[in-house]
Parts: C-alpha cells; sequence; structure tokens
C-alpha cells in the first residue's frame, strides 16, 4: 500500500476535472446515433410509430445477442417502446447525426483523439459488422489517421495515466529488492503491449524476466517486433480461467 498511496493520490488530477464531465454524456449519444443509423442501414424501419414483431427479427447469428442488447438499449433510452412482443418506434427524434456530433465532440475533447477515431471506426461500420460482412478485429487493429489501437492502449488520453501510475509502482517495487535479486514479471493479457512498454522502460534489463502472455498468441508477433531491443522478455499464451500449472 505504501508503493501506491503516494502515486494514486496523484491521479486523479491526470484523468479528472470539471471540462470531462460531459464526455461520458457525449460519448454515450453518439454510440445511440450510431446504433440508430445501423439499424437503419440493416433494413429496420426507424420511422416514428413504426411496429416490428420481435419474434419476426432476424437475431440468429453470432451477433444475435449484442443485436438484442443494442435493442433494449434503444429501449430503455426511449428510443423504442415495448408493445407486448412488438417493439415500436417512439416520436423521440435524434437532434443530430453521427458526423456532426463526432466532429462537436472533437472540438471540444481535441486530445481524445484517439478514442473518438475508434468510436467513429466502429460505429460506421456497426451495421456490417452485425450482419457479419466485416470482423470487428479489422476495425479494432486497423491503421487509421495515424490511430491504431496500440496508440489508444500505450498514449491516449484514457489510458496513458494509468499506464505511468503502474509503471511507477513497478519500479518502486523493483527498487525495493536486494542487490542483484532476479525480478520475475507475468503480465497478463498484454494484448498490444500498451502498457508493457511504460512498465519495461521503469524496469532493469539485465536482472529482469518479463513473461508477455495473452489468450491468443496473434498479438506476439508484433510484440516481438516492438519489443526487439529488450532483454529477456518471453511471449507465453495464457488463458487466467484455467489452471495455469496446466499451460
Amino acid at each position: 500500500r505504501d508503493l501506491i498511496d503516494p502515486i494514486y493520490e496523484n491521479t486523479p488530477v491526470l484523468i479528472a476535472g470539471d471540462r470531462l464531465a460531459e464526455l461520458p454524456d457525449y460519448l454515450d449519444e453518439l454510440a445511440t446515433v450510431y446504433t440508430i443509423s445501423a439499424f437503419e442501414q440493416m433494413g429496420f424501419d426507424l420511422s416514428p410509430d413504426s411496429i416490428w414483431e420481435e419474434d419476426k427479427l432476424t437475431l440468429d447469428g453470432s451477433h444475435g445477442a449484442l443485436i438484442r442488447h443494442l435493442l433494449n438499449t434503444l429501449r430503455n433510452k426511449g428510443y423504442l417502446l415495448a408493445e407486448k412482443d412488438c417493439l415500436q418506434r417512439s416520436k423521440l427524434v435524434l437532434k443530430t447525426n453521427p458526423e456532426d456530433l463526432y466532429q462537436v465532440i472533437f472540438a471540444r475533447y481535441p486530445d481524445f483523439f484517439a478514442e473518438l477515431t475508434l468510436l467513429s471506426r466502429c460505429g460506421e461500420h456497426l451495421s456490417k459488422v452485425l450482419s457479419g460482412k466485416v470482423d470487428p478485429l479489422e476495425l479494432l487493429f486497423a491503421y487509421d489517421q495515424g490511430i491504431t489501437s496500440d496508440h489508444f492502449y500505450q498514449d491516449s488520453t484514457s489510458f496513458l495515466p494509468y499506464n505511468q501510475m503502474i509503471a511507477d509502482i513497478v519500479s518502486r517495487a523493483a527498487s525495493r529488492l536486494p542487490e542483484g535479486r532476479k525480478l520475475r514479471i507475468l503480465e497478463i493479457g498484454a494484448g498490444t503491449g500498451g502498457l508493457t512498454r511504460h512498465v519495461l522502460a521503469a524496469l532493469p534489463a539485465d536482472r529482469t524476466d518479463y513473461f508477455f502472455t495473452d489468450i491468443s498468441a496473434q498479438f506476439f508477433s508484433g510484440a516481438e517486433q516492438k519489443f526487439n531491443t529488450w532483454g529477456t522478455l518471453q511471449f507465453v499464451s495464457l488463458d487466467i480461467e484455467k489452471a495455469p500449472i496446466e499451460q
């Protein structure tokens, strides 16, 4: 605790503030607008008072549960009304479209460019994802306007303060080890290595064994290139929901 408290007490200054108070509501509204746009692109009639029989909706496939969740979200926000076994479009009108709302949010929060870029990229192609025409991973890990998921998880406004905080905590812990003592670190769900880069920079490479793990090995080739100048770094598949000793 004495390692964490001094760092944690200063972190809210980096990630909070009155200017950000409205950001979650803005992002929620943008996600809602993208959702409605996606359903319209998929052929759902979203004109006022239109009615759908729920048992006739085509919701099979790998994204059926997600589609139901999104429909329930629209119902909770008042855009859809539940009438017996039907869903009815309410008279609640969208005040804007995705493109205009994105520009409004970006003008107010330009330092959240990475977050907004990923949200808009996924939102614009949501209908194709839900209909199985586009793999969502292709959107998440695409290169667009200089923004990738790698940048998002490593240096974006949402993640950078936490990455720095964790790196500082690990550095303090390492400094307390006896001289010459080996440090062994297991990172679970390392993914693109966004946190890894910050933590490695705070560690002595000559006496650190670092285990970069993820449930999927698809991240390993990129991480090997990214950290090829670092010392002992091992890449291991690990599903933490299973007994580690069996893996």
